[in-house]
């Protein structure tokens, strides 16, 4: 993220250079709390959370996220396969789309709480992976999407794309129902990978925690979010010290949510920018358990 941040098409973006002067075009000059507050705001209202591209190829840096939004208005993602199962509160297994399917407000199983659904938009056919685990079960998931890996007790997050033989996905310390075959040891680990193996209708899914718990395989994925590295990326251009923040609600050591600082010149105050948590930041990080900051160079 750091990467695509400084890059040629992040802060060297003429085209999100465009789009940051139209941001803050109607702003006194230095007006710094403003323009940060601007920017935030416009990701809030433009770019869903999971806002991975609308093409098959989904390139997700800051330049992409900001033609779409110059295109359609706002920059959206496909994340899931439609005929996912997720765990619905009261109602047991369902697929993201179907007769009754999951909708906006309902409560579905995340790590290991639930989390509310806070959008689902149906999207076109993407290519997907399959990912084949030793429980034989077969995710399939978007190249771009992230998931969860155990390395040495600690969970990273990465892109599928990034998978390899022998990692262990993420799942909750508890199962919270039954799953179809016992719970083995390894019964996550990633055993062969078939790159753009098939052809599926997608969903875009965002919850309130970030993570979806997927039954039938017995593990936890996350939403493909670049909200943060577009925001940092913008910011900098304004000239702002910006940092990316990982943050876990959990156990020490599980993160499970990115965000942006930016720093206000004036007062040298860092200013949380994370629309995910909509108007009321302060709420999410009274939840915070454990972060670390990322330095922006």
């Amino acid at each position: 993220m750091v990467d695509m941040c400084v890059g040629p098409r992040g802060e060297r973006s003429i085209l999100v250079h465009s789009l940051k002067n139209h941001i803050v075009r109607r702003l006194q000059p230095k007006d710094y709390l403003g323009e940060i507050l601007a920017v935030r705001n416009f990701a809030a209202e433009r770019i869903r959370y999971s806002n991975d591209a609308l093409t098959v190829e989904q390139v997700q840096d800051p330049e992409r996220i900001s033609d779409q939004i110059i295109k359609y208005g706002r920059a959206v993602g496909d994340c899931f396969p439609a005929n996912t199962r997720v765990l619905v509160n009261d109602e047991g297994t369902k697929r993201l789309v179907e007769l009754n399917y999951v909708q906006s407000g309902d409560q579905i199983w995340g790590l290991n709480e639930w989390t509310t659904v806070l959008g689902i938009v149906r999207k076109e056919a993407l290519l997907v992976d399959a990912i084949d685990l030793e429980s034989r079960e077969v995710l399939c998931l978007t190249h771009d999407h992230h998931v969860y890996v155990i390395d040495q007790g600690t969970e990273q997050r990465i892109r599928v794309s990034e998978l390899s033989e022998g990692m262990q996905l993420s799942r909750p310390d508890v199962p919270p129902i039954a799953t179809r075959q016992p719970r083995t040891r390894n019964g996550n680990r990633v055993c062969s990978i078939r790159r753009r193996e098939f052809l599926l209708p997608c969903v875009d899914i965002e919850t309130s925690d970030h993570r979806v718990y997927l039954p039938d395989h017995d593990v936890t994925v996350s939403q493909c979010d670049d909200i943060a590295l577009w925001i940092a990326t913008v910011c900098r251009q304004l000239g702002r010290e910006a940092q990316y923040i990982t943050v876990g609600f959990g156990a020490p050591g599980r993160y499970s949510h990115v965000f942006t600082r930016v720093k206000e010149p004036k007062s040298q105050q860092w200013i949380v920018c994370d629309p995910v948590a909509g108007s009321d930041e302060a709420t999410m990080l009274r939840r915070v358990k454990t972060w670390r900051a990322w330095e922006i160079r």
